[in-house]
């Protein structure tokens, strides 16, 4: 079943992703503190250039800044939902114009978790769906489906996929976070019409060792092939 959207005293965040005005309509259906989503000037290195950026954060935005001189930066909200915690869901409506047959969403996961619990059950995951927010949080595993933010072995991008691949950004990655992966374009199919874009944030198995996701831009794809793909600034 697709949550019932409800208010929450956290920022609007549309008009810095919305790069071809597909958002019509903005509402928080968990919302785990103001502090932990925002606009930020804090942009990681794989994402490059100058300007805001959205953050859904398991803990403070502010703590996104670098330098990085603390390897457990920790927040906890409280915030239960779905098997997950410090869980924070954004729905934007979308009104995508005839002739649109792919969605696009650019961005740069982040985590305090890594390296000493990579494969452990502190799975902290970014999740995208499309007319649909049921991903579910059982055990360590992290069960989505539709969800297009994936990491290259095709499973959510989460601490114990993501950072696996190697190509990480450890050092001098441009936050605070112990590690950023590169930046990837997260793609889905879409028809003309109106349509719910779930954006979702949470820990796992905890509410320590914060993660994030910063998001440059949202927008249609034209160019070719509606598949994700990743690479460097």
């Amino acid at each position: 079943p697709t949550p019932t959207p409800s208010l929450a005293p956290c920022p609007t965040l549309a008009p810095t992703l919305d790069r071809d005005a597909l958002v019509v309509g903005e509402s928080w259906v968990r919302c785990a503190s103001s502090d932990a989503v925002g606009v930020t000037t804090v942009r990681p290195t794989a994402i490059g250039a100058a300007g805001g950026v959205v953050v859904l954060s398991t803990g403070k935005v502010a703590d996104a800044a670098p330098p990085n001189v603390d390897d457990s930066t920790s927040t906890s909200f409280g915030t239960v939902a779905q098997g997950g915690q410090d869980v924070s869901i954004l729905r934007l409506d979308l009104l995508v114009p005839q002739g649109a047959s792919c969605l696009e969403l650019t961005g740069v996961f982040a985590s305090e978790e890594y390296p000493e619990f990579l494969d452990s059950g502190y799975n902290d995951a970014f999740v995208a769906q499309l007319d649909r927010s049921d991903w579910l949080v059982t055990g360590t595993s992290v069960i989505a489906p539709g969800n297009f933010a994936l990491a290259p072995d095709g499973t959510p991008m989460a601490v114990n996929s993501i950072f696996r691949t190697g190509d990480l950004y450890i050092q001098d990655n441009g936050t605070s976070f112990d590690v950023t992966t590169r930046r990837y374009t997260f793609r889905t199919a879409v028809t003309p019409g109106s349509h719910a874009l779930y954006l979702s944030i949470f820990d796992v198995s905890d509410q320590v060792y914060d993660s994030a996701i910063f998001l440059a831009d949202l927008g249609l794809y034209v160019g070719g092939s509606c598949s994700s793909e990743a690479g460097r600034s």
